[in-house]
């Protein structure tokens, strides 16, 4: 496999172009950007209720557990993997307070059972420095990758 196995668009950077569509048209958004500590609350309230959901789901049977493991925790895990990437650009306390997301961070990777937050933190950081440029940029696939999902 080799960069000329894929598919290349040299065109402007899509969420560079949509943002400016969306600003043009909806200047107002501009009030929602940077950062807001109540996330924490939002992080507080889907840890607290995962973890009482495990004290509920004790006495359950396996097919009880499964479903509610699925639907209701899987959706709740993925609500905080959503807010781990905005707390990797620092968007709960701002920059000056890295610790407080970093350790709220923490805090929200607790019922995941992995910790995730820190490597993803790196790798998410490292996929906007160098946005598409391939073999630096951690999202675009691998070789092994590319052959293993390749449908062609």
């Amino acid at each position: 496999m080799s960069r000329k196995d894929f598919f290349w668009e040299y065109t402007d950077e899509p969420h560079a172009t949509r943002r400016r569509e969306i600003l043009a048209k909806y200047p107002q958004i501009k009030k929602l950007f940077g950062y807001d500590w109540r996330i924490s609350l939002q992080f507080a309230a889907t840890v607290f209720v995962q973890i009482f959901m495990a004290y509920m789901v004790r006495n359950m049977s396996w097919t009880e557990l499964f479903i509610m493991t699925y639907v209701v925790s899987g959706t709740l895990n993925h609500s905080l993997s959503v807010g781990l990437h905005e707390l990797s650009h620092n968007l709960a306390f701002g920059p000056h307070r890295p610790l407080a997301n970093r350790l709220l961070g923490f805090f929200a990777n607790l019922p995941m059972g992995v910790p995730t937050f820190i490597t993803f933190k790196k790798y998410h950081r490292d996929h906007h420095k160098y946005l598409a440029v391939d073999g630096w940029d951690p999202d675009l696939p691998t070789r092994f990758e590319a052959k293993l999902f390749s449908s062609a």
